[in-house]
């Protein structure tokens, strides 16, 4: 049997029901997206507890316990919705939270503008007018609706402001002219700069079988040349030098430090067995000397500039796997190579 269709009269058949587009003015949009730009969150206090607010990806959310405040500026208003947790985290101290819902409109606005007092007063140097709740502002023309994030005491969630174009411009401008958190500055960050004779790719099997007096090959290494590993993920080429250590190259990605063919391909469902553990590649590094240098000073190195390191030791070598210590040794020449002898195994030798 064929279903009856859905009569819907007044309707064209297959009409979907659409909500209404926002309704905003040429001069609101430009407004809307003039504060809908990258912006730095600002950190103020209220009453001796940070707060922060920045743009916010999500909407606002109407609750039962929200509450709504219109904000004067000279000739221009604003209406602020809160969510009413945020409201009794604002008001404490100042009167008992749960009472401040009973309280009258009047009441209700003194008492938010005494709590944010020490934020509103950047924007009002700013805009050279008082910020006041008030009970009787005229809001009707607001059509633009910044959503803010805020995190203060135990609220983190969404408020949202409503105002009109002029009020959004004169909001933007204060925005712009509140004084920014400095950024940080990482240019004395300590940045680890190893020297290294050379290195090796083994497997874990291989490595469990070390014993002192055996020698690793170093990688394609020829006696003389070092390199310097920055984080464990720049590298270049020196030489010990009459000045110290000196760089020969610029720096580079390191290849160095990372091991070779170390995909292991096996079918879904197959358990791994001990013997392709075994056969797990790792890297093993041969470290000379090691430094701590300012971001600033690693950035100003280049071919030619010396490595501010102590005088190198051979028969110091530390044996590093995967990034710990498993042991020390001593360079050996090996024809046109090199290669280290194992002195002491562990960690702690």
């Amino acid at each position: 049997m064929t279903p009856k269709k859905k009569i819907n009269a007044g309707k064209p058949d297959g009409a979907v029901d659409f909500q209404p587009f926002p309704s905003m003015s040429p001069a609101s949009l430009i407004t809307h997206n003039a504060l809908y730009r990258r912006r730095q969150s600002l950190r103020a206090d209220v009453r001796g507890k940070p707060i922060t607010i920045g743009l916010s990806a999500r909407p606002w959310s109407a609750g039962d316990a929200s509450r709504s405040f219109n904000v004067s500026a000279g000739i221009w208003n604003f209406q602020l919705a809160l969510p009413g947790s945020l409201v009794e985290a604002l008001v404490g101290g100042l009167c008992k939270p749960a009472s401040f819902h009973t309280l009258p409109a009047l009441q209700q606005a003194v008492l938010i503008e005494a709590a944010l007092e020490n934020l509103l007063f950047p924007f009002e140097t700013a805009i050279s007018q008082p910020l006041q709740f008030v009970t009787d502002a005229d809001a009707s023309t607001a059509d633009i609706n910044l959503d803010l994030h805020v995190a203060f005491a135990s609220f983190d969630g969404v408020v949202r402001l409503g105002l009109n174009a002029e009020a959004g411009r004169l909001l933007s401008n204060a925005w712009d002219a509140f004084p920014m958190q400095a950024p940080v500055d990482v240019e004395d960050l300590p940045v680890p700069v190893q020297i290294l004779a050379g290195a090796q790719t083994l497997t874990t099997a291989e490595i469990s079988a070390l014993k002192p007096g055996d020698t690793i090959i170093s990688e394609g290494a020829a006696p003389g040349e070092l390199y310097a590993l920055c984080a464990g993920q720049l590298q270049a080429r020196c030489i010990q030098s009459e000045p110290g250590l000196l760089l020969t190259s610029g720096w580079s990605p390191a290849a160095i430090s990372q091991p070779d063919g170390n995909e292991i391909f096996m079918e879904r469902g197959t358990v791994m067995d001990e013997a392709t553990i075994d056969s797990l590649s790792v890297r093993v590094i041969f470290e000379l000397a090691r430094t701590d240098m300012a971001l600033r000073d690693v950035k100003a190195l280049a071919e030619g500039s010396v490595v501010p390191v102590a005088a190198l030791n051979e028969g110091a070598v530390a044996i590093i796997a995967n990034g710990s210590k498993i042991g020390r040794g001593d360079i050996v020449r090996l024809g046109e190579g090199l290669g280290v002898r194992i002195l002491q195994l562990g960690a702690n030798d």
